[in-house]
């Protein structure tokens, strides 16, 4: 069993997902991507277990570090009102836009 699973299996979700970020190691250095800053406390939280689970995993390794890097996620603006799903369509597929010229339409407020 993974450390990952033994976080979820404890309860510690936040744990789990942060696990399940990409995680590289190179030279002795594991690089654990983070997608909020919020992420890091959690791992300062989990540090010790996971360099325990860390050498064993890796036969007793004595030295490695382990580095964050904070990663941008893209944040696609959702459409929430009608006009804004109106023209969220109209973008996707013109026929959208041509089909409310004809037809006279409008948005309802």
């Amino acid at each position: 069993m993974d450390y990952g699973n033994l976080l979820k299996i404890n309860g510690n979700i936040a744990g789990y997902q942060l696990m399940n970020q990409p995680i590289t190691m190179h030279n002795g250095v594991i690089t654990i991507a983070l997608i909020n800053p919020i992420q890091e406390d959690t791992l300062q939280s989990i540090r010790e277990d996971l360099i325990i689970a860390l050498r064993k995993e890796f036969n007793d390794a004595d030295h490695f570090t382990i580095q964050t890097t904070l990663t941008e996620q893209s944040s696609d603006k959702k459409p929430y009102t009608d006009q804004e799903k109106l023209n969220h369509l109209s973008e996707k597929n013109s026929a959208v836009a041509l089909l409310r010229e004809r037809l006279l339409l409008e948005v309802a407020y």
